[in-house]
């Protein structure tokens, strides 16, 4: 009998694990899903498509190396607290550093973004982007049926 209970929490705890696994959503998913926002509203040609697209996950693969970085650097087990008042300059200047490279590398691919589409469109992909980061912050807040993506040229009212 003590088996069974042990298999059946064991099987529980494998159930949890497996659906906490499927609720999380990593930045390959949410890359793939920012370019389904933004692909049908930003209206490539072919040939804009085959050339833009991989450059876009390319830039993301890059901006997610950055964010590892900086998370691996705060979760190191020699972190100590934070005490001194130069502990914490040493803390702010890290944050910005790392929000100054994610910067840096927005800037470069905007540059290689310009040469293979027209200013314009670029224009629109980082409107776009923004927009795509409204409606996903909407949906972690109330993930309920009701709240929709606006439909391409459409805002959300504000409230």
């Amino acid at each position: 009998m003590k088996i069974n209970g042990f298999l059946c929490s064991l099987f529980i705890l494998q159930l949890l694990f497996l659906s906490s696994q499927a609720q999380r959503i990593g930045y390959k998913e949410i890359t793939e899903k920012r370019i389904e926002f933004i692909a049908p509203r930003l209206g490539l040609t072919a040939g804009e498509s085959e050339k833009f697209w991989p450059l876009f996950r390319e830039f993301y693969d890059q901006r997610e190396k950055l964010t590892q970085k900086t998370r691996q650097k705060n979760n190191q087990p020699d972190n100590k607290p934070l005490v001194t008042d130069e502990d914490y300059l040493n803390a702010i200047r890290f944050m910005i550093d790392s929000k100054m490279n994610q910067v840096t590398l927005m800037k470069e691919y905007t540059g290689k973004y310009v040469e293979i589409l027209p200013p314009e469109k670029v224009y629109r992909l980082l409107q776009l982007e923004e927009e795509f980061n409204r409606v996903l912050l909407n949906q972690l807040k109330d993930p309920g049926p009701e709240r929709k993506e606006p439909e391409p040229g459409k805002k959300r009212p504000p409230f």
